[in-house]
């Protein structure tokens, strides 16, 4: 033992007498505080976490919508460039078919080119439309009516051609 612990033994009824006073020393420490109520951040308070993390969510839910709404354009624009190919190569063929027909005149060749024109532009106004994005699926079908009604209007006329060509051509025979 060291001669410091020895004082303490030896005198430990002196220490012993001297209480401390919790309540005095309480009131020092509390005199040195700050009265001021802490500043508590915006970020950190409860309104404004649920507010952003609603903020948040309603983000996640527009770019969800978002890649949802592309995606289904570029469906309707793939299932668009499909139904062109089809019926524009079609129509084309149609149309070759009428203006290599010998039986039709250049007249007529010329009133069928600006009926098909009329039909070309109702087709242009429908793919504005579409662009516009108003109701797809309607637009749509009548695309494809346009270009059924372009086929058709050939096809009968190719089909009254060749009934006046067997006509005149069972005429030829008869006589």
């Amino acid at each position: 033992m060291d001669g410091f612990e020895k004082h303490i033994r030896s005198n430990r009824d002196q220490f012993d007498e001297h209480r401390a006073d919790k309540e005095k020393m309480w009131k020092h420490i509390s005199s040195e505080l700050n009265d001021e109520k802490p500043v508590i951040p915006l970020w950190r308070r409860n309104w404004f976490q649920i507010a952003a993390g609603f903020l948040m969510l309603l983000g996640i839910v527009g770019l969800l919508r978002m890649n949802t709404l592309q995606d289904q354009m570029l469906a309707q624009n793939a299932e668009m460039i499909e139904i062109d190919f089809h019926y524009e190569k079609l129509v084309a063929h149609h149309v070759q078919m009428v203006y290599d027909n010998p039986n039709l005149s250049e007249s007529e060749k010329q009133e069928f080119l600006d009926f098909m024109n009329e039909l070309d532009e109702e087709y242009e106004l429908l793919k504005e439309e579409m662009e516009s994005n108003l109701d797809n699926e309607k637009v749509l079908e009548a695309i494809i009516d346009n270009y059924k009604k372009r086929i058709e209007i050939i096809e009968n006329l190719l089909l009254r051609i060749n009934q006046t060509k067997n006509t005149n051509h069972e005429k030829g025979i008869h006589l």
